[in-house]
């Protein structure tokens, strides 16, 4: 973008008391900056959610442990009692990472909408232009790693249940058959990351998402 508004010479932050050299050069450091402080958060964002998808990808290998009658046999107890506090706690921290989340997902839902349709718009009026296809799918590919993500919590989340109900479950002691049934009572519902506590944010949001910007679009340009 700054490229560009250098080669068509236009200035999109006004800077007073300044040259017009000088402005393009604060123009730079403002674009760059922006790109630079998206590129740090959406990445540091990233990171921690997949490490918690990393997290629950290990829980669930330990929960398989208990469909195999030689773990079971050779554990004089089936440690349920700890199965049970790791999703208590790993509950609990998805808890916090949806708190994180929800506020900057609201936003990016917020931005990405109006961007892609003003993106899509663009490229309808201006095909040629490079820029744009630059643009659309830089915006897309934000919004989609962001929802690939949440689909891989919620799917991640789902599995807990079925995972739980096919361990050797009758070879257990009653103990720790209650456990195992408290587990599965709170894994029925996945988890899943919401905007605004309203919308979740998976990889259907993010088809819905870029199917309204294209119609949108499509209405805008039947309108020009």
């Amino acid at each position: 973008m700054a490229f560009k508004f250098f080669w068509t010479d236009i200035l999109i932050f006004y800077v007073p008391l300044l040259s017009r050299g000088y402005k393009f050069l604060c123009q730079y450091f403002i674009l760059f900056a922006m790109a630079v402080f998206v590129f740090i958060s959406e990445t540091l964002l990233l990171i921690l959610g997949f490490f918690f998808v990393a997290i629950i990808n290990i829980f669930l290998d330990a929960i398989k442990k208990l469909d195999e009658i030689k773990f079971i046999e050779s554990s004089k107890k089936v440690p349920m009692r700890t199965y049970h506090k790791k999703h208590v706690e790993i509950l609990k921290k998805l808890k916090d990472l949806e708190n994180i989340f929800s506020g900057i997902q609201t936003a990016q839902l917020a931005s990405s909408l109006p961007m892609a349709i003003g993106t899509f718009y663009l490229l309808r009026l201006y095909p040629n232009e490079i820029i744009y296809y630059t643009m659309i799918f830089t915006i897309l590919g934000q919004f989609f790693a962001i929802c690939l993500f949440g689909e891989c919590i919620h799917s991640r989340t789902e599995k807990i249940f079925s995972i739980l109900y096919l361990t050797r479950w009758y070879d257990m002691k009653k103990e720790d058959q209650m456990i195992l049934m408290m587990m599965m009572r709170m894994s029925i519902e996945p988890f899943c990351l919401k905007a605004a506590d309203m919308y979740e944010i998976n990889l259907q949001t993010f088809v819905n998402v870029t199917k309204l910007s294209f119609s949108f679009c499509a209405f805008l340009y039947a309108l020009h």
